[in-house]
């Protein structure tokens, strides 16, 4: 029995410095972080990304581009979500929107994020570019 074991402490080990690597990339990354599911709404949002939607991470989780910007502005972001999904691949764009009263240019890397039989559950996107 005690050989059953270890290997599944160490499995669960791993996965959890995995999960440690990756909060710690999305935490101190200086680029806006996201994830949406399938109804637009955000499902993992990093702080940089919160703070310019003027929310806590834990209030702009459940939202979705509609309820932080004009209809026009949130339809021309989720064209690429769309394009993500009737694609399945990733899409790397740049796109001039007014956003708080200015143009700002965004340069998103958008791709689908996808469940263990392969089967697409939401968007992750990462904007490198904000200006």
């Amino acid at each position: 029995m005690l050989v059953e074991i270890l290997p599944n402490e160490r499995k669960l080990k791993k996965n959890y410095k995995n999960r440690e690597l990756i909060e710690s990339i999305i935490t101190n990354s200086d680029s806006k972080i996201l994830a949406i599911d399938l109804e637009g709404k955000l499902i993992l949002v990093n702080d940089v990304l919160a703070k310019s939607y003027n929310l806590s991470k834990e209030k702009a989780l459940g939202t979705t581009l509609y309820d932080v910007y004009p209809k026009e502005v949130a339809d021309k972001i989720v064209f690429w979500d769309k394009k993500v999904i009737s694609e399945g691949k990733a899409v790397h764009y740049e796109e001039e929107l007014p956003i708080n009263g200015k143009i700002r240019m965004l340069t998103p890397n958008k791709f689908p994020l996808h469940g263990p039989e392969g089967k697409i559950y939401g968007i992750g996107a990462i904007i490198s570019r904000y200006h």
